[in-house]
Parts: structure tokens; C-alpha cells; sequence
């Protein structure tokens, strides 16, 4: 076996296969370079002989399992609301992925995951996984526990949501709602505001009556952000019979309301509307608001959408907006062509103006 200079660490073989070996702080550290030729095993040791003398070795036995680790910790030391969805996420990775090194895993590895997981899930809650594991490796390459990551690709999915309430339908699950669920559900539909996150949660101290305002804190939103919005006349009147010095607006005898599921899933089969959903009052807060003339922007303040994404994924435009906009157009267009059809010909210089002319005025001749 010929012999390295000293500090360069060496290459030997088990099997078919080559390895490296090296010292790093003061420890030997072994590793399979995966490859048969021995050209390519030297390749690799030199890399990571350049690394430790140049004081950028960073271990490659970190397991992916650590690094899955970190991201559930850095939830709970944040306090994200994800953490259950994460903490399922992170489970799944590690019964995929086992005790793998995170240097090892390749973008074919995650690939066969992505593949294996879109048997059972859509592909966007395939996405939500990756974003875990994408989260992972960027957290261990923060921390220097990894000195690369494989590239993740996400896969591509259809987050068009087009469920929303007119008003008849919401009248109508309106009237088979149990009384304690009537008031927050009319509040939801008209701000657009979480119903369970946010209007179940508002205390009397988040409503001013005489000013006519209802606001959330910094913090419990899902952007984090606070909130403040001015209260339309009849959710004002609502509110004023319920009025109390402090606890809960909305409850049911007294106690929290937590879990609505069976009774909206009551109310929405006795309206013959089962596909319904308490986030459509999301959706339909925010198109109404458009409809009514305010501003985008406006509209994300009063919602709390911190994006405009917000009009492309919840498909704001429908049949009743594009008739409207037909109308709009045939308006203008027939403005447009009345004024062009009443200038006299001898006043256009261009022969195309004057042709274009005739062929308009004969086009409302036969009208």
C-alpha cells in the first residue's frame, strides 16, 4: 500500500467498494465514499482533507432524524400553530427515511417519497411534508450541522378553492344552526374572519361597542399580526344584547365552544348544502368586499391575508362577475362606436379610418 503524507488520511477497500479515512479534531472519522474506482475515493478525501485544514469540516454522520428533531423544537420554542401538523409530518419522514445519515439522502430518495406519499394524500398535502423536510435540512445547514442539502422539488398542485356562500345558501344553514352557533357564524360571514381560531377566541375586551370596533391581538392570528376592523351596523346591533363585562363573546351557555363539527354538519344536510364548509365564510368575505367596491388592500387589512394570493387561490372572479363585466364592456363599446359612427367621413384623413367608418355605420344601420 503506498504511503500519504502525513495529515492526508488514506483510502482502503471493504467488498467492491472504497473508503476514506481521516482525522478531524482530533478523532478518526471513516466513511464509504459509494464508489468502486479508487480515483474517486481519493477525489472525495482530498475534499474533506481541504475542509478540516481549511476549518470548514462539518461531521457527515448527522442523521436526518436530529435535524427532523430541530424543526419540531423550533416550533415549540416559536409557538407556531402547525406544530401537530409538523409533528405528524416528522413521523412519517422518519419511518421513510429511518437512520439515514442526511448526506446521504439523495433528490431520488425524496422523489420515491413524494411518489409513495401521492398514493394516499393530495398533492398538496405532499407539499406540506416537504416543506418539513426542506425545513430540516435548511435548519442543519444554519446550524453547521450539514454542509449541503439535496434540492427538493415540490409537486404541482391545484390550491384554486372555489367554495363560497350566496346568500341564500347561508341563510339557509343559518336557520338550522343551534342558537349559540348563529351569532360567531353571522360575524365570520361578514368580517371573513377564522371562525375557530379567531371569533370563538374573542373576548368582550376585544370589542369596543361605543367606538363600533372589534380587534385581536399581535400574536393570536395566524400572521402574528394585530387587527382592528370597524363593525358593520347589524353586527353591531348583534353584539349589543350579548353584551358582558368580560369572558368569552361567543359561547355556549357559558362554556367555550370547541368542537362544532356535528351540528354544522346537521344544519348544512337539512339545507340540502352538505359540501359546505366554515372557511367558505373566508372566501365569501372576501369576494363580497371586492364586490362592493373596496380596495384589494383594504380588504386583506379587514381579513387578515397578508398577500394577494389570496384573489388567485380562492378563484375571486365567478359566472355573476364576468355577466357584469360583459355588460360593462358592451357599454363602452357601444359609446364607442356611436361617436365613431357619427364623425363625418370628408374629417378622416386615413382611407382605412374611412372604410372602417362605413362598415360601422352599416353595422348600426342593421341593428
Amino acid at each position: 500500500m503506498p504511503k500519504y503524507r502525513k495529515g492526508s488520511g488514506s483510502v482502503y477497500r471493504r467488498g467492491r467498494v472504497w473508503w476514506i479515512a481521516y482525522y478531524a479534531n482530533g478523532r478518526q472519522v471513516k466513511e464509504s465514499s459509494k464508489s468502486k474506482d479508487k480515483t474517486e475515493a481519493r477525489r472525495q478525501l482530498a475534499e474533506k482533507v481541504g475542509m478540516v485544514a481549511h476549518g470548514d469540516f462539518i461531521p457527515s454522520r448527522i442523521k436526518l432524524a436530529e435535524l427532523l428533531d430541530d424543526v419540531v423544537l423550533d416550533h415549540e420554542r416559536n409557538a407556531k400553530k402547525a406544530i401537530k401538523d409538523v409533528k405528524r409530518s416528522v413521523k412519517l419522514l422518519k419511518m421513510f427515511f429511518g437512520l439515514k445519515p442526511a448526506h446521504s439522502i439523495t433528490p431520488s430518495d425524496i422523489q420515491k417519497f413524494a411518489d409513495l406519499r401521492r398514493r394516499k394524500i393530495k398533492n398538496s398535502s405532499v407539499n406540506r411534508e416537504l416543506s418539513v423536510l426542506k425545513r430540516a435540512f435548511n435548519l442543519g445547514i444554519e446550524r453547521e450541522k450539514i454542509f449541503r442539502k439535496p434540492k427538493i422539488k415540490m409537486l404541482a398542485e391545484n390550491n384554486t378553492r372555489t367554495g363560497f356562500f350566496e346568500q341564500g345558501e347561508f341563510l339557509a344553514i343559518l336557520a338550522n344552526l343551534p342558537d349559540y352557533l348563529r351569532a360567531p357564524a353571522m360575524f365570520s360571514y361578514v368580517t371573513g374572519w377564522r371562525l375557530r381560531s379567531e371569533v370563538l377566541k374573542m373576548t368582550w375586551a376585544d370589542i369596543d361597542l361605543e367606538r363600533g370596533t372589534a380587534s385581536l391581538k399581535a400574536g393570536t392570528t395566524k400572521n402574528k399580526k394585530a387587527r382592528l376592523i370597524y363593525l358593520p351596523g347589524e353586527i353591531k346591533k348583534m353584539l349589543i344584547p350579548l353584551k358582558r363585562e368580560v369572558g368569552l363573546v361567543f359561547h355556549n351557555r357559558g362554556k367555550p365552544i370547541r368542537n362544532y363539527y356535528k351540528a354544522w354538519r346537521k344544519a348544512c344536510i337539512a339545507a340540502k348544502l352538505p359540501a359546505k364548509i366554515p372557511h367558505d365564510f373566508r372566501r365569501t368575505a372576501v369576494r363580497n368586499l371586492v364586490r362592493s367596491g373596496v380596495s384589494e388592500h383594504t380588504a386583506m387589512m379587514i381579513t387578515g391575508h397578508r398577500t394577494r394570493s389570496v384573489f388567485d387561490r380562492y378563484d375571486i372572479v365567478d359566472e355573476r362577475d364576468l355577466e357584469a363585466a360583459a355588460e360593462k364592456l358592451s357599454t363602452f363599446s357601444t359609446t364607442v362606436i356611436s361617436a365613431e359612427a357619427e364623425k363625418p367621413l370628408e374629417v378622416r384623413d386615413n382611407p382605412q379610418d374611412a372604410t372602417l367608418a362605413q362598415s360601422v355605420e352599416q353595422l348600426i344601420r342593421n341593428q
